[in-house]
């Protein structure tokens, strides 16, 4: 019964996430029309190819590893790009940032409520995740990182025991992969993101060897 459970939420999760097809650089926004016949703000699309890194050179390329919670948005950027500020408080430094003095930080978001960047969910206070960090440049807010590979370095927390890697299956996560779960879920989920669940304990534990072996 508790496994059938924690299959039903998982699919619940999966669920909410939105698909989208990886086309470079494709921009679309289009006016719409609310009940009352009245214009509302037009949300637009944009579908871009990003950089993506294996596990070990996620590693490596990172300057923070973290378990984190979203606690507020801050604000929202148009320029250069669409993108959104989120303070975060740090639950674990798996790699920490020796520039960080405080577990308080900002995290941005590629897009905003204007703009969907390769149709991600935008992050809300109270979400928990594991992200591979970098520092960020020209932000007024202090102590302000992007996430490395946007979606392909976004691991969100389903419950204490699993987290999803929200796009690109990684072989190197194969071993502590949930394969069982992972059919079941293959039978209803059809977005084209490849959601990888994986054991959360374990993945800490196997990104805190292999910093030990670097």
């Amino acid at each position: 019964m508790k496994k059938q459970y924690q299959i039903l939420l998982i699919i619940s999760f999966l669920l909410l996430l939105t698909a989208c097809n990886y086309e470079k650089d494709t921009i679309e926004k289009e006016e719409g029309v609310n009940g009352n016949n009245e214009k509302f703000n037009p949300v637009g699309t944009i579908s871009a190819e990003i950089q993506t890194y294996a596990f070990e050179e996620a590693i490596k390329e990172s300057e923070l590893i973290a378990e984190l919670e979203i606690t507020e948005k801050v604000r929202e950027l148009n320029e250069p790009s669409a993108k959104t500020i989120y303070k975060a408080k740090i639950i674990e430094g798996i790699k920490k940032d020796s520039k960080l003095t405080t577990d308080n930080l900002h995290i941005m978001q590629q897009g905003n409520s204007e703009w969907i960047f390769n149709g991600n969910e935008m992050f809300q206070p109270g979400e928990k995740y594991i992200l591979f960090l970098k520092n960020a440049i020209n932000i007024q807010e202090e102590d302000t990182y992007w996430i490395l590979g946007e979606e392909t370095g976004m691991y969100k927390k389903i419950d204490d025991k699993y987290i999803a890697k929200l796009s690109q299956k990684d072989e190197a996560l194969a071993d502590i992969e949930e394969k069982k779960l992972s059919d079941e879920l293959t039978k209803t989920e059809k977005s084209s993101k490849e959601i990888q669940v994986i054991l959360k304990e374990e993945f800490k534990e196997k990104v805190k060897k292999s910093l030990k072996r670097n």
